[in-house]
């Protein structure tokens, strides 16, 4: 499992450059989503011991894979529609291209 997480996790890392271009973030909006997910781990963290003792360690394994491979094809679903979490609505397609590909 630790070995998935961190495929996971690299692959996002890898990836982070071409997400940042193609949503035309700044260097502060990037850091603040970074820093969003260390806050929800350590958020989640105390609600761990509580899952795993209510419904056990495979259940709880199986339950967070179950729901983390669903968020990401919702994810996956809605930037392949072209609609990434509502950037597109909010901002117009020739704002985003004169911005993409640079750091602000």
């Amino acid at each position: 499992m630790f070995a998935l997480n961190g495929f996971g996790l690299s692959t996002w890392i890898a990836r982070l450059p071409a997400v940042r271009d193609e949503l035309a973030l700044r260097p502060a909006q990037v850091g603040l989503i970074l820093f969003m997910g260390s806050i929800g781990s350590t958020l989640a963290l105390p609600l761990s011991g509580w899952v795993i003792e209510r419904i056990g360690i495979r259940r709880t394994v199986m339950a967070a894979a179950s729901l983390t491979a669903a968020f990401l094809s919702v994810a996956a679903a809605l930037v392949t529609a072209g609609q990434p979490a509502g950037w597109r609505s909010r901002c117009s397609s020739r704002s985003r291209r004169s911005r993409a590909g640079t750091w602000r």
